[in-house]
């Protein structure tokens, strides 16, 4: 496993990184903690869908939860 935590500040860039840490490592990349908050049920859908499309991609992306 590889465990990161990728906050540049800029979301798409981090995903891009994470996206080609994950195809080039071939290895399982430990995501930053998928939390709810009650204000906004978005918050934790947005990053479950992008995982779940990276999973479907063959890239080995797994949330903490």
């Amino acid at each position: 496993f590889i465990q990161i935590t990728q906050g540049t500040g800029d979301i798409r860039a981090d995903i891009a990184f994470l996206e080609v840490l994950a195809e080039t490592a071939q290895r399982p990349i430990l995501h930053n903690v998928v939390a709810p908050a009650r204000q906004d049920p978005e918050v934790h859908r947005r990053p479950l869908r992008w995982i779940e499309a990276c999973r479907e991609r063959g890239l080995p992306i797994y949330a903490q939860c």
